[in-house]
């Protein structure tokens, strides 16, 4: 979450080292809206990052990634481009979670 707009990314990983997702300030997200938009014009440290939960399936991962884009509306007012992971490679964007 941006800390000034409260705007949030979503985003699921298969890695249980959350920093290595993320990256060294970020980079983890290169090539992603929310690197172009959110980590370069307002720095990495300009955010909250939090793991919210670990040791699920990946089915409930990418349902829980679905619905918490959805609940907090995060396509028109955050930095996903997509429903979720699964969406995102149904539609052949792919992604690097």
């Amino acid at each position: 979450m941006r800390l000034r707009s409260k705007q949030k990314y979503f985003g699921m990983t298969t890695n249980d080292d959350v920093e290595i997702r993320w990256g060294s300030n970020g980079e983890g997200y290169k090539g992603q809206k929310f690197y172009s938009e959110g980590i370069i014009p307002f720095g990495w440290d300009s955010f909250i990052h939090k793991k919210l939960i670990s040791g699920i399936s990946k089915t409930d991962a990418f349902a829980l990634e679905a619905y918490l884009i959805e609940k907090y509306n995060t396509i028109e007012d955050g930095y996903n481009v997509a429903e979720g992971y699964c969406s995102q490679n149904e539609k052949g964007k792919g992604a690097t979670h």
